[in-house]
């Protein structure tokens, strides 16, 4: 892993959605992928975390639920980061608070839909 301040890192987000019509269930899966400025990927997560849901048609159409899932989803991811960096002696990555809220329109091209 290079030796790089968190400011000089390249972030990529990528949200990714399914919904489980049967379960009332929405799988959010982020892929965060952090790179150094000689391109060289730096850490690589990817998760997924499950929303139930109710009174709600159609997730993709529904902007507070596309807006806020992947913002409620980042703290975790974030917090994870920095603990998986400093426990395993590399250099910490302390990532700063994002707003994700213009995510929402990847998210919601994003989205397969399963009825089964």
């Amino acid at each position: 892993m290079p030796e790089t301040a968190n400011d000089e890192l390249t972030l990529a987000i990528t949200p990714l959605g399914v919904v489980r019509v049967a379960e009332n269930r929405f799988d959010l899966q982020l892929i965060f992928d952090a790179t150094a400025p000689s391109g060289e990927s730096v850490i690589k997560v990817v998760s997924v975390l499950q929303f139930q849901y109710e009174g709600i048609d159609d997730i993709a159409t529904t902007p507070y639920f596309v807006q806020n899932v992947p913002a409620i989803a980042f703290p975790y991811i974030r917090a994870y980061i920095g603990a998986l960096t400093t426990l395993s002696g590399a250099p910490p990555i302390l990532l700063r608070t994002l707003n994700l809220s213009s995510q929402a329109d990847l998210l919601r091209q994003n989205i397969a839909v399963f009825d089964n």
